[in-house]
């Protein structure tokens, strides 16, 4: 069937409506290689042989007429139009009727020598320009073709056996189109050398182009961009022949609606009534493969030149849908490949539901459903029903809302099938003719062959159950078989679905493997198994009596009988665990099954449950290594290693990965307050350490915050990374994609160093947490900060900051950073005295006026962003900090945390009403010191200094700056400008945006804009002064 599907859409590339396109169009908008076009010759009776008349005969050999036209219109070398008679039309003098119509072209980008040829009654052209009043003047240039009408039967032809014919074809520049409302036939090929050929007819065509205002193929051409569409309106057929494998194939695809050809996306469609049916003998017996559908859609795209030979490059994943080979004269049908195939059953309101029928009698296959589509590339087939797909191969019946199927390589077995949606199947047993074996699901089933043995790899997922009944059953969310490439009884090869048809009860058990994950319930008669992870292996043996069971099956249908005198028959065993490895074993005799030997592996905690306690055993308490400690270890997978001694054990945890939802649960190691979550760790108490080597998180109780400040109560720290992370019980290190959470506050960077004030000792059962701090923290690539800090559950400060490292030592408060880097604070005013800044006049409002800004309740936050692309040092304990080059400090209030505020808002312009109280200051390096004042707020003090030339620069609305040195003390409320040298400080200020402005400039400047007070050298200037 994916042969079919394939194909079907090669044959139809061949369908050669690019062939009209190039027939009818190019020579109308191609420009030939010329000077001058000629006008036309009159021929004389006589001169059967000029070049003309031997190009008519050569190539319109059915139009006796053509060969003794009275005129010839050559054009070029290249393109000849004939006709006897033209007649000027009244409505205009650039419309004539040519009368009878034919015309030799060849296109120049061939080098065959191929021409292409049109027969008319006649043709009615209209030209651009006016060239003639009353006598047609031929030797004035009519510029370029705007609409043309070829009459009566028309026929057109070309190379590679190409030929078209109808009636009455009309092209419009105006509408872009060219059409004919009558019944149209076509075949093309076979070319030279080549098997593939094409017949068909419809009823109408329509080929559209882009319009355009401009013509792409030069100035006197028809105004139209390339080819649109194609549309065979109704009545399509298409009767394909085409090599496949060596041999001729055909397939015959019609449709009682319209055929479309886009084009620019290269899609071909067919509606109504869609059939394709390839007929095929194999070993004298006739198969037939059909589709039927409402819709049947193509999509192609651009096709890859092959690689040349001895290249050692491979062949693309799709070859070009023509089958030809690259060259000087390949057509665009030689340069795309088919990718795509969709074909879709009747489903509209108020009809009856017409399904897709798709059938391949070779391969006993039949399915009905309403959606079908094919990937060339991928090679997937998908078969949909928002029902239940309903599909028979072989001994299977399969019931699903989506079946997928990924073929092989040509000539290679299927690679997947996949059903999803909730389903089932079932296995007949043809000699008992009764369900031997029996699937469903709610999700999805995978098929799959076996890359490591022969046979076949079922998956099925979502509340999955397969059995045997009355013998065993497999329930869980997730099952996985591993199947025995066994035949079916009445017919050999024919393997069904899954590829293993199963047999009766005497024959071998095909299954040979299963594997089964979440909430699995494997039963037979005498164990069940609850379990997460089972994973049982099947073998042929003599099953152990059970008691309460009699002898064998005297019956042969696999019913043992109750003994006389026996016990009543016990319940089955309990068992819970993470993960289960069963040895299964089968009585052929008996047809009992029997759990030889169960493994547990991983398990949510190191120890075997009591069998009583049953399906909660997996919920037990935490098992504590070396008895009563704390240390609980839990996971999905485990490998035990014991070096040597009472401490020498060495345990390897997995996790488990949910390839469904992408989702990890993890394998976790918790001693007292710690815990560590990883998808794979080890612990190794012989070297005190334990190992991540990939992502994973480590939750870490401390006594101080991010910002080395000591906490009431110790604080859970949380730390995540992605690549690895070792921890010897001192200090712990982190790589890539690093992110700490403590409290409030966030730390994001690429590595990671944490050491503690001292070890922890994990050889010991009861590892001692207590009193554990920070020591020193060392952050590296990307480091970003963010902290957020509360009063009484209200926000009142929020910290964000980025540089490249970072390095803070808690017990002496020094820290250090690398730019560049940028930092950002919010915080709350508490109005008055406490904001960072005041630049607007402290006087009481007047009347009309607009409320102080400091006393403006509608920005009650403070925001500062400063930026660096150097080097930053302080101490956390001194709260003093030192940032060095290309400093920039931004300070503006702002209504709420985490709004921000731009230099350029500083504008008059920006309508910006929290602008007036902004600055902006810039420097090579700058001091920061906070202090307390006496009634304990802190208060700022900013050294700022330039460098290299450059002043250290203070912006504000109303204001400018400059000098070597900016000292800003908040306690006072200003600013101190110095000069260097003979270089002086300066200011500029206004008293209103657009006023006047005051230029100050001398070597110490003290500036107070709260109340607009300038000071020069001790001398003060009032900010009204001119």
């Amino acid at each position: 069937m994916p042969r079919l599907l394939l194909t079907v859409a090669t044959a139809i590339c061949l369908v050669g409506v690019y062939r009209i396109y190039a027939l009818i169009v190019t020579p109308l908008v191609t420009p030939v290689e010329q000077g001058e076009v000629r006008p036309p010759v009159m021929m004389a009776s006589g001169a059967k042989s000029s070049a003309s008349s031997d190009l008519a005969r050569e190539f319109l050999p059915n139009s006796a007429w053509a060969q003794e036209a009275k005129m010839c219109w050559q054009q070029s070398e290249d393109a000849c139009i004939f006709f006897n008679d033209h007649q000027r039309l009244q409505d205009g003098g650039n419309k004539l009727r040519l009368a009878p119509y034919a015309m030799v072209w060849r296109d120049p980008k061939r080098t065959d020598g191929g021409r292409y040829t049109i027969e008319a009654e006649g043709a009615i052209v209209s030209f651009q320009n006016e060239f003639f009043d009353e006598a047609v003047e031929f030797s004035r240039k009519p510029g370029r073709i705007v609409h043309l009408t070829l009459e009566g039967k028309v026929r057109l032809t070309g190379p590679d056996n190409l030929a078209i014919e109808g009636e009455k074809f009309i092209f419009s520049e105006e509408s872009a189109q060219l059409y004919s409302d009558w019944p149209v036939t076509f075949r093309y090929g076979p070319a030279p050398g080549q098997s593939n050929a094409v017949r068909g007819q419809a009823d109408q065509l329509t080929v559209e182009f882009i319009k355009s205002t401009t013509s792409d193929f030069g100035p006197d051409m028809p105004r139209v961009g390339g080819l649109s569409r194609v549309r065979l309106r109704r009545a399509v057929q298409f009767d394909m022949t085409y090599e496949l494998n060596g041999a001729l194939a055909r397939t015959l695809v019609t449709s009682d609606g319209p055929f479309l050809f886009h084009y620019p996306e290269k899609r071909i469609e067919f509606e109504e009534n869609v059939s394709v049916v390839r007929p095929q003998i194999i070993k004298g017996v006739k198969h037939i493969d059909s589709l039927k559908a409402h819709w049947l859609g193509l999509q192609f795209v651009e096709a890859d030149a092959p690689p040349a030979e001895g290249s050692g490059e491979t062949k693309p994943a799709v070859q070009p849908a023509s089958g030809t080979k690259f060259g000087a004269d390949s057509s665009m049908l030689s340069k795309i490949q088919f990718r795509y195939l969709r074909a879709l059953g009747r489903e509209e309101p108020g009809k009856p539901v017409v399904p897709l029928h798709l059938e391949s009698t070779s391969n006993q296959f039949a399915a009905d459903l309403q959606d079908l589509r094919y990937d060339a590339q991928t090679r997937d087939i998908a078969l949909i029903d928002p029902v239940q797909v309903r599909m028979q191969h072989g001994a299977t019946r399969l019931y699903s809302p989506l079946v997928r199927v990924r073929h092989g390589q040509q000539g290679q077995p299927f690679e997947a099938i996949d059903c999803e949606g909730e389903g089932q199947f079932e296995q007949l047993d043809e000699a008992l003719e009764r369900p031997m074996f029996v699937g469903s699901w709610k999700e999805r089933v995978h098929v799959a062959p076996d890359t490591q043995s022969p046979g076949n790899i079922l998956t099925i997922q979502g509340n999955a159950s397969l059995a045997q009944p009355g013998r065993f059953q497999l329930e869980s969310q997730a099952i996985q078989v591993w199947l025995e490439p066994t035949a079916s009884r009445g017919q050999p090869g024919a393997a069904g679905l899954a590829g293993s048809a199963l047999p009766n009860a005497a024959r071998k058990l095909p299954v040979r493997r299963a594997v089964a994950q979440g909430g699995v319930r494997m039963a037979t008669p005498e164990v069940v198994v609850l379990t997460n992870l089972a994973d049982a292996r099947f073998s042929a043996g003599e099953a152990a009596p059970r008691p309460g069971r009699g002898g064998p099956d005297p019956a042969g249908d696999g019913n043992p009988r109750q003994m006389p005198g026996a016990r009543e028959e016990q319940p089955p065993f309990i068992v819970n665990a993470d993960r289960i490895e069963a040895h299964v074993v089968r009585d052929p005799r008996t047809q009992a099954f029997d759990a030889r030997e169960l493994i547990g592996e991983g398990g949510i905690h190191i120890t075997r449950e009591a069998l009583e306690r049953g399906a909660a055993a997996a919920a037990g308490p935490p098992n504590r290594i070396g008895g009563d400690g704390p240390v609980d270890i839990q996971g999905h997978r485990l490998q035990m290693t014991n070096t040597g001694g009472s401490h020498g054990h060495i345990i390897t945890l997995a996790g488990m990965h949910d390839p469904r939802t992408n989702t990890t649960r993890d394998a976790t190691l918790q001693f007292g307050d710690y815990r560590v979550e990883a998808a794979v760790l080890t612990f190794d108490r012989s070297r005190n350490a334990i190992e991540v080597p990939g992502p994973g998180r480590l939750n870490m109780p401390v006594s101080s915050d991010l910002r080395g400040g000591k906490t009431d109560r110790p604080q859970i720290m949380n730390v995540v990374w992605l690549e690895r992370m070792t921890f010897d019980g001192q200090t712990a290190k982190f790589f890539e994609r690093v992110k700490t959470q403590l409290g409030h506050s966030l730390l994001l960077c690429e590595a990671m160093d944490v050491a503690l004030n001292r070890k922890i000792d994990f050889t010991s059962d009861h590892p001692d947490t207590k009193g554990l701090e920070l020591k020193t923290v060392d952050c590296r690539h990307k480091v970003v900060v963010e902290t957020y800090d509360y009063a009484d559950s209200r926000l009142i400060e929020v910290l964000k900051g980025n540089l490249a490292e970072f390095h803070v030592d808690n017990a002496t408060g020094e820290f250090s950073g690398l730019g560049p880097g940028t930092v950002q604070d919010w915080r709350i005013s508490k109005g008055g005295s406490s904001r960072l800044l005041s630049l607007e006049p402290t006087t009481t409002a007047k009347a009309n006026q607009p409320v102080p800004a400091r006393e403006d309740k509608r920005f009650p936050w403070e925001y500062v962003k400063l930026e660096f692309k150097g080097n930053v040092t302080g101490n956390l304990k001194r709260q003093d900090a030192t940032f060095r080059r290309s400093v920039q400090v931004l300070y503006a209030p702002v209504a709420q945390a985490l709004q921000v505020f731009q230099r350029a808002d500083l504008s008059p312009g920006s309508g910006k009403d929290n602008a007036n109280n902004a600055a902006w200051l810039g420097c090579r390096e700058l001091d920061i010191m906070i202090a307390t004042k006496p009634d304990g707020e802190p208060s700022a003090q900013l050294r700022a200094e330039g460098g290299d030339g450059e002043d250290a620069w203070l912006e504000g609305q109303k204001f400018t700056a400059n000098g070597h040195e900016v000292i800003y003390d908040q306690a006072k409320d200003q600013f101190i400008l110095r000069g260097r040298g003979k270089d002086k400080a300066d200011i500029h200020f206004q008293d209103q945006p657009g006023q006047a402005q005051h230029d100050v400039n001398a070597r110490v400047i003290q500036f107070v804009p709260s109340r607009r007070e300038v000071i020069l050298d001790g001398a003060g200037v009032s900010g009204q002064a001119n």
